[in-house]
């Protein structure tokens, strides 16, 4: 059994940036009063590496001299601060000049920022797309109040979002609603045709999405057209990801690795490598072949290259030169190229506007023989027919592919670069993979041969996501709208297990397996929303609607293996020696959601504000019995710095004080 000495296994999330020499940055982020912010973001610019202010304002982050930290908080300025070689600094932060009229979109409909009364976190976009990112989810990070986000860094790789914490003891994910269609799986969708994100984070805001709201519900409305004349533009970075050093553990050389078995082993112990405990040597070469395991001298017989042979994976002879001290993690590791490009073209007239774009994203990972490319094709129109009726589409076709392994933990590269003990060194002197076999070194995989091996690996999906809508306004303050949404997928997985020859457990046949599914999820939304104002004094508005979602989900596998060659392009299901292939096959799923909703907001004199929602949702996923539930919310606000004894203050843009109560709901996909 292995021994090795390493220091407390402490996993970290490799951070898209790249290394430099690092030193601790302190400081504050306070207001122009001088009060504290509490929980204000501070990012490398660039990255996705961060930190938030605790209870004083005040942070520490790890960051190299050439650094650009981006400090934000909601209702304040972004700020950009150089580091240069500062170890302390105070920032302050300037109140934001955004006006408190800005319409966002909050569920079903849209409202002023400064009537919102349930807690709603409006994301900066321009500021989401410095961070590069495949991934939307990525790049809330550091982005809204209550919003954390954390991932593995791999090409392409998603991210768990936390919306106040966790939920739930199961599914824990924010449902994301695009361009009106619900989805769990935002991963696919291009960060760059993004024109506005909001975060309903309480049950006062987000249980109009009810039983599957309890989450939290993130609303994503993609770019539209304008009127005007045609616009082209042209956006696009190249840059590198790297797992910073700070992220290694701090791992033995060969010659302390020998020290610690000195100090663990009894003296009459023997090691193959080694020797003896009592008088210990690092041989010039570790030989592992059928007659001999261990370690000799640079001129032994034995360590002749006439002798290497692998052809034999059942008896290989390899030939090793004794590592120094081989780092595992600088080996897995390198600078990996990102790059995007986009182009964007727009315009319209008074009656009918469009937006269309093109994205390219190709990511190679941090760590070897990982990639990620991704392309993706939207196209945003709007067609006012008549004075009353305007039609639609939002449409994006998206093709991507991640290739390599992309297991973590303890069964993954990572896992076994600190695992693997240092006199091992990646290649032997034949050019074939070092390894284990001989003896006392562990069970754990080379992690450069583990990621070469898996490099064919593939993952390929097609993903066609969007909705088309009729909206009709039969009269002042009335607006009736349709909209019928699809989410398709197809996923098609090759995956590849080859022979192995240098480890202490070897994999002794080669197999390959492959499966393709097909999802399909589609919903109908039917809304009326009437709006009436009078005398400025009262300002109601009244939502109802109906909503039908569908989920159809199928797929099949196979498995075989025994294969008369290596070679990727051999390999395939009719090439295989293996007599009963094991096929396979996901039973179709089907699943349902039918709901009716309704909303009422109220507001006095622009002052005292009022709203009220109900949902009651029907799913098949649950007996019929109890499949029904309802689920109702209301939220009041005072907007104080209406009141007469408050004005005339030009420090004091907007107070308001607010409360609400309600209920969510938690089921999966549908």
């Amino acid at each position: 059994m292995k021994r090795h000495l390493l220091l407390p296994i402490l996993m970290l999330l490799m951070s898209a940036t790249v290394g430099l020499a690092q030193q601790t940055l302190s400081g504050t982020v306070t207001d122009p009063s001088g009060e504290a912010l509490i929980g204000a973001s501070i990012l490398i610019k660039g990255t996705s590496t961060g930190t938030v202010t605790d209870l004083d304002g005040s942070f520490s982050i790890s960051v190299s001299s050439d650094d650009v930290l981006v400090v934000s908080y909601t209702g304040y300025e972004t700020t950009e601060v150089p580091v240069n070689n500062q170890t302390s600094i105070a920032i302050t932060l300037a109140e934001s000049s955004e006006t408190l009229s800005e319409v966002v979109v909050t569920g079903y409909s849209s409202e002023r920022k400064a009537d919102i009364v349930g807690s709603v976190g409006v994301v900066n976009t321009e500021d989401a797309l410095t961070t590069p990112s495949a991934n939307v989810a990525q790049q809330l990070q550091g982005r809204a109040a209550g919003v954390t986000v954390s991932g593995d860094g791999a090409p392409g790789e998603g991210a768990k979002v936390r919306i106040r914490g966790f939920t739930s003891f199961g599914n824990s994910n924010p449902l994301y609603i695009i361009d009106g269609v619900p989805t769990k799986d935002p991963g696919s969708v291009n960060p760059a045709d993004i024109a506005s994100m909001q975060v309903l984070k309480d049950a006062t805001a987000a249980s109009i999405y009810g039983a599957r709201a309890a989450q939290g519900v993130i609303i994503i409305t993609t770019k539209g057209g304008k009127a005007g004349k045609i616009n082209v533009s042209y956006d696009g970075f190249y840059g590198a990801t790297q797992v910073p050093e700070r992220s290694y553990l701090d791992m033995v050389n060969t010659e302390q690795y020998l020290d610690y078995l000195q100090r663990s082993r009894p003296s009459n112990f023997i090691h193959p490598v080694f020797g003896q405990m009592t008088n210990p040597s690092i041989p010039d070469r570790i030989v592992t072949s059928p007659g001999f395991r261990g370690g000799v001298s640079a001129n032994d017989p034995r360590a002749d290259l006439a002798l290497y042979d692998i052809s034999d994976f059942g008896a290989p002879y390899q030939i090793m030169e004794t590592s120094p001290g081989t780092n595992w993690f600088d080996e897995i590791s390198q600078n990996g190229p990102i790059q995007q490009h986009q182009v964007n073209v727009s315009g319209g007239t008074e009656s009918a506007t469009y937006s269309a774009s093109f994205n390219f994203f190709d990511q190679e990972g941090a760590i070897k023989f990982t990639d990620y490319r991704r392309y993706a094709l939207r196209l945003n129109t709007s067609f006012k027919a008549t004075d009353w009726l305007t039609i639609g589409e939002n449409l994006q076709v998206i093709q991507e592919r991640n290739r390599g392994n992309r297991r973590r933990g303890e069964g993954g590269a990572w896992g076994w670069a600190y695992r693997y003990v240092p006199y091992i060194p990646v290649y032997d002197l034949g050019g074939g993979f070092a390894g284990n076999a001989v003896g006392e070194s562990g069970n754990a995989d080379n992690p450069i041969a583990y990621l070469s091996r898996t490099a064919d690996n593939n993952n390929r999906q097609w993903r066609l996501f969007g909705n088309t809508f009729a909206e009709i306004q039969p009269f002042e303050g009335l607006s009736i709208r349709s909209s019928f949404g699809a989410d398709f997928s197809n996923f098609y997985n090759e995956n590849y297990t080859y022979r192995t020859y240098e480890n202490s457990e070897n994999t002794g046949i080669t197999a390959y397996g492959t499966n393709n599914n097909n999802n399909l999820t589609w919903t109908w939304t039917n809304t009326a929303t009437y709006s009436k104002t009078i005398n400025d004094v009262h300002s109601l508005k009244l939502l109802a609607g109906t909503e039908a979602i569908k989920f159809q989900g199928y797929g099949f596998g196979v498995t075989t293996n025994t294969f008369d060659f290596e070679d990727p392009n051999f390999i395939n299901l009719n090439t295989d020696q293996f007599p009963t292939p094991n096929a396979y096959a996901y039973a179709p799923t089907e699943e349902r959601l039918f709901s009716v909703f309704g909303r009422i907001d109220y507001q006095l004199n622009n002052k005292y504000i009022f709203n009220a929602t109900v949902r009651r949702d029907g799913t098949s996923k649950i007996a019929q019995d109890v499949r029904f539930g309802t689920f109702p919310a209301f939220g009041l606000g005072w907007r104080i710095s209406e009141e007469p004894f408050l004005q005339g203050l030009d420090w004091l843009d907007d107070l308001k004080l607010r409360g609400g109560w309600g209920q969510m709901g938690s089921i999966d996909n549908v």
